[in-house]
């Protein structure tokens, strides 16, 4: 019996896909998240695509639904971002702590807000061990690399293009010129044995009344 691919719905436009089509944090379409802003929520710094046009403030899913639930905020004692909505720690430091144990120095920042995560996981960062900010930063800093890089080397294909039309070009001037010097040759032949005709005719006429 055939297996049957399972879809999900975009929490957006309600179309179905397959999960890997929609974005792990708001299972957003492609052409949901080109439609809605990209936005950085003031509590947790993330990242997020905001649905809502009339929102007065940038807050994800997540915090709006603590801060609904658990009121004003405090800063981490791990992470130091503004996201302790109950406790002394944010949801997802206390997540990670249990999760991987506790916090290390980040590679980058030196602060003690990272985690030890799996060598898969730090192979996506060059092996570093980072912090959750560090880490978007990161992979932000990588993407915009690889967008350039893609842009210099479209734009370097196309240059190559226009070098060899150019190139081409050439060639085509460069046989045309020996095409009509040959053309100039032969007219010029032509006209020197038209010229050497006229000259012999006469004589020829006259040999024969000669006879």
């Amino acid at each position: 019996m055939a297996s049957i691919d399972v879809l999900y719905s975009c929490s957006s436009c309600h179309r179905k896909y397959a999960l890997e089509e929609l974005s792990s944090a708001q299972q957003l379409c492609k052409d949901c998240r080109r439609k809605y802003p990209s936005v950085q929520c003031k509590f947790c710094q993330l990242d997020f695509h905001q649905l809502d046009s009339t929102a007065h403030e940038s807050v994800c899913e997540q915090c709006s639904k603590e801060h609904r639930q658990y009121g004003k905020p405090k800063n981490c004692s791990i992470c130091n971002l503004l996201t302790a909505f109950k406790g002394d720690t944010c949801t997802r430091c206390t997540h990670s702590r249990k999760k991987y144990g506790p916090p290390i120095k980040c590679d980058t920042c030196k602060l003690c807000c990272a985690f030890v995560k799996s060598d898969e996981s730090k192979k996506k960062v060059d092996g570093k061990t980072l912090c959750l900010l560090c880490t978007l930063n990161y992979k932000k800093t990588m993407f915009k690399k690889r967008q350039r890089e893609l842009e210099k080397s479209g734009i370097s294909n196309k240059k190559q293009k226009i070098e060899r039309s150019e190139d081409e070009h050439r060639k085509v001037e460069v046989v045309d010129p020996f095409n009509n010097e040959i053309m100039q040759q032969l007219e010029k032949a032509q006209y020197e044995i038209v010229a050497l005709q006229k000259q012999t005719s006469p004589r020829l006429r006259k040999a024969g009344r000669g006879q």
